[in-house]
């Protein structure tokens, strides 16, 4: 991978050579991309909660022992019993909590593989794939070349370079924009005349 000047950059996938030039409309579509891709990992991170079968158990023997305390001359070896039984029901809740968020973070850790290489072909896709001169895609790059054929396999290395110049390149710019756009915000508002 080659950077040509910036925002076009040069790979070479399986002896032909590609230009990448990374226009206003690319830079949206790529930075749109790794924002839906941020959005989709966050996602992942979704908290278990209690299963309310047991939620609702441990409501019932909470308001059994508050009532039976209510009383007047309340048996202490029927308090003492459902306290127990409360305590009973905690600990199946906890347990019950540990293993189905255990299950969570495995499936979420797969999750989290799939989603990245998939988004990493995403915006590979976006890329390098062949456009008119309004930037319609008129040959799209499929994600299953990308993500399993041998000419993209062998050239990870190189896509990887190419993906994190592109996002430098972005970052930099979009660095730039706002701090024109706070420019023109702050001559905008010294141009407006206060209000009597």
């Amino acid at each position: 991978m080659n950077i040509i000047s910036p925002g076009k950059f040069e790979i070479t996938l399986a002896g032909e050579t590609k230009v990448v030039l990374v226009s206003l409309g690319l830079k949206a579509e790529f930075y749109g991309l790794i924002t839906q891709a941020q959005i989709e990992q966050a996602g992942l991170e979704s908290s278990v909660l209690l299963d309310p079968e047991l939620g609702a158990a441990i409501t019932a023997k909470d308001k059994e022992i508050k009532d039976l305390e209510a009383t007047e001359d309340y048996d202490k070896e029927k308090f003492e019993q459902l306290q127990k039984e409360l305590e009973e029901v905690y600990a199946t809740a906890l347990l019950d909590l540990e293993k189905r968020q255990k299950a969570k973070t495995d499936e979420a850790a797969i999750a989290r593989i799939n989603a990245t290489e998939t988004s990493f072909a995403k915006l590979i896709s976006c890329l390098l794939s062949e456009r008119d001169d309004c930037g319609k895609i008129i040959n799209k790059l499929p994600l299953e070349v990308i993500l399993w054929s041998q000419e993209y396999a062998e050239a990870q290395e190189e896509l990887v370079d190419l993906v994190h110049a592109v996002v430098e390149y972005i970052t930099s710019a979009l660095k730039k924009i706002s701090e024109i756009s706070q420019m023109v915000q702050g001559v905008s508002k010294a141009a407006v005349p206060p209000t009597p």
